[in-house]
């Protein structure tokens, strides 16, 4: 009898201790997976060309980008931040492709109905979760270029 109720107390014991660490693991999980995900969108001053750039320009990275059923390359030269700093966040690493501009019509239509070559600098705020999309927050028009 002794030995019975020994065995049933070692398996309850043992049944709580899973059940605590199983609990443990889930409330691990939770805590940390919402936390690693940004809460809002990362803004970025992108400054760049399309589908290409003049021989001398120093490309950082290459963006493909869509709208209106158009695909098209963004080549960038330069990422910031609003206040001029530096980003090293490079969107080609998210892993989805393309990236679909968004924001108002004129804008949409100005980078994606844009020629080859063309020069492009805006600010973006970088929608990386989910379909990664890019909305258009302030485009600016580049100076014209010098023959």
């Amino acid at each position: 009898m002794q030995r019975i109720m020994r065995s049933s107390f070692t398996r309850s014991v043992s049944l709580v201790a899973v059940a605590f660490m199983l609990a443990g693991i889930g409330r691990a999980a939770a805590t940390i997976w919402p936390f690693d995900l940004p809460q809002q969108p990362t803004l970025y001053i992108i400054r760049g060309y399309l589908d290409q750039a003049p021989p001398d320009a120093k490309i950082m990275d290459r963006i493909e980008i869509s709208a209106n059923h158009k695909n098209r390359t963004l080549l960038v030269t330069w990422y910031g931040t609003p206040g001029e700093t530096m980003l090293d966040r490079y969107l080609s690493r998210v892993m989805a492709h393309p990236y679909s501009i968004r924001g108002a019509k004129e804008d949409v239509s100005r980078i994606i109905d844009a020629p080859p070559g063309s020069e492009i600098e805006g600010t973006f705020a970088a929608y990386t979760n989910g379909p990664p999309s890019l909305l258009i927050t302030d485009l600016q028009r580049p100076p014209p270029r010098s023959s």
